[in-house]
């Protein structure tokens, strides 16, 4: 399974999520961070015990910026999953 890709416009400011409840069965999520490179702006972020989601604002038009969520899980689990997001006109 590849990275899954999302867009956004330059102008929006929109959430973004990781669903990890296939993956963590009755484990929950403890803690959660979001990486946010360079050009992209963290305007928010929360979890429940199995997604974690990011509000982003900011990028450059027709550039792909990686983010990546790391959680630690209620069993001592760290784990990271990435999402591109595209900035594009919408």
């Amino acid at each position: 399974m590849g990275i899954e890709r999302k867009y956004k416009d330059p102008d929006a400011v929109k959430w973004f999520g990781v669903d990890w409840a296939d993956y963590l069965g009755s484990d929950t999520i403890l803690t959660s961070i979001w990486i946010i490179p360079a050009g992209l702006t963290q305007a928010g972020a929360g979890n429940t015990d199995t997604q974690a989601s990011v509000k982003i604002g900011g990028g450059v038009l027709n550039q792909v910026y990686r983010i990546a969520n790391r959680i630690t899980t209620s069993n001592g689990e760290t784990l990271d999953k990435s999402i591109d997001i595209e900035i594009i006109e919408e």
